[in-house]
């Protein structure tokens, strides 16, 4: 599960540059990419404010009702219109996030930025380059004495950082926000003017996960970068290096169709079926053949939560659905790998060792629901994160080997012994890590 920090700002100014707000990013529009992540870090209020551009457009392109009616926008030009909507708006309590559409932030970034807290002075982020020496295209943030951000938008200074159009304003600074905000020029140069005041300071952005929209192919770079932080942690070297690059591939199409993440988990699990059948099928090609059809099932199944996450609509239900459909599959393919043995091998007790293998996959479940997969559990002790990265390992790559091989009998064994094995370990990992914690609040002061 992705970490985001706790935020503070629950309410965000969106700057809608134009092109680069309008610019799609994996099937949305970078301005509600935006808007949607925003929403997943906590922030209730948002406010539109156009920059060199039709705001009722660029509301409008917004592709969902629900978003739109969580957006106010302000009018394009200056008037008691614009004066009373912002008016409207600034009422309440709390910092204030704003945020430049032309550039694309990622949720651990954004989260990042909602959940700093304010000191009293407005605070820019800045960011280092991304990595790879891709084009930047965002104005670079020259820092001063003190912390303070001294020109944005001029030459690169010594530190090389640039600015990833985020910055936070806390509730003392709000009416000079109001002020600037009133007319076009001022939402255009807020930035810009407030660091020619010496009212900025700056604060590092962690994250590398942002782009800038600004200037030839900077959405496809984005576009790639989103991609990329698909990849997870807990990944195998196979998932990593292959499974995730055609999974990614396939779920960039993917978003603009009309399936569903849990009607992608429903393909993926018919594959994985069709491999338990093929494995039943009792020779040695059709082994291969299970186990082929085993890692296309799993690429597949690497779709459904790509998907959910590039649309923003991963959810607790999908995730349990996911969670038995894979359980599903698996069952079935130590079912059918073992009536295959059977027909190879008749007259062997084969039940023996699928037996075993079964209640160890049915208690490695229920271990790792306890220690890895729980969504709820919001820390993982790096020994604990280890055996993550070992249970999301390239089991369907292990069974493919086994199966050119011709020996699957062999799989069948030494799964049923390494299912119990992993389950008692990261059972004593769990239960040491409940001791520690236990001791440490027993000594904590009252």
């Amino acid at each position: 599960m992705d970490t985001i920090t706790e935020p503070r700002a629950k309410r965000a100014i969106v700057l809608a540059r134009t092109p680069e707000a309008a610019a799609r990013v994996v099937g949305m529009s970078a301005l509600e990419r935006l808007v949607r992540s925003a929403r997943r870090v906590g922030v209730e209020r948002l406010l539109l404010a156009p920059v060199g551009g039709d705001a009722r457009a660029l509301h409008r392109g917004l592709s969902d009702d629900e978003v739109r009616g969580d957006v106010l926008w302000l009018p394009e030009t200056a008037g008691p219109e614009r004066a009373r909507r912002l008016t409207a708006w600034m009422a309440g309590s709390g910092p204030v996030l704003v945020l430049d559409a032309a550039t694309w932030l990622s949720l651990e970034a954004l989260g990042e930025v909602a959940g700093t807290p304010v000191n009293g002075s407005p605070v820019l982020f800045a960011a280092a380059a991304p990595a790879g020496g891709e084009p930047i295209g965002a104005p670079a943030v020259r820092l001063a004495g003190g912390g303070r951000v001294a020109e944005v938008g001029g030459a690169p200074g010594p530190d090389g950082l640039w600015s990833p159009g985020a910055a936070l304003f806390p509730e003392s600074d709000v009416a000079e926000l109001h002020e600037l905000l009133q007319t076009p020029e001022g939402t255009e140069s807020l930035v810009r003017d407030l660091a020619r005041r010496g009212r900025l300071e700056h604060r590092r952005l962690r994250s590398r996960g942002w782009r800038s929209l600004h200037g030839e192919g900077a959405p496809a770079r984005a576009e790639r970068a989103l991609l990329h932080s698909l990849i997870k942690d807990s990944d195998g070297y196979m998932a990593r290096n292959f499974d995730r690059y055609i999974s990614t591939t396939l779920s960039r199409r993917l978003v603009s169709t009309s399936l569903t993440p849990n009607a992608i988990t429903v393909i993926a699990t018919v594959v994985g079926l069709l491999a338990a059948a093929a494995f039943a099928g009792g020779s040695h090609g059709w082994a291969i053949l299970g186990g082929l059809l085993f890692v296309i099932s799993t690429i597949i199944d690497g779709c459904d939560g790509e998907v959910a996450r590039l649309r923003m609509v991963d959810s607790k239900a999908g995730f349990y659905f996911d969670m038995a459909a894979d359980n599903v599959v698996y069952l079935s393919i130590f079912t059918g790998i073992t009536l295959g043995l059977a027909r190879i091998h008749p007259g062997t007790h084969w039940s023996i060792p699928c037996g075993v293998l079964l209640a160890g996959l049915a208690i490695n479940t229920l271990v790792c629901w306890i220690g890895i997969i729980r969504p709820d559990r919001k820390e993982m002790p790096p020994v604990v994160a280890r055996f993550e990265r070992i249970a999301n390992g390239d089991f369907s790559y292990i069974v493919l080997l086994f199966a050119l091989a011709g020996h699957m009998e062999w799989f069948l064994w030494s799964s049923a012994i390494g299912a119990h094995v992993f389950w008692l370990a990261l059972a004593g990992v769990l239960w040491s890590e409940a001791r520690a914690k236990a001791r440490a609040k027993a000594h904590a002061p009252a």
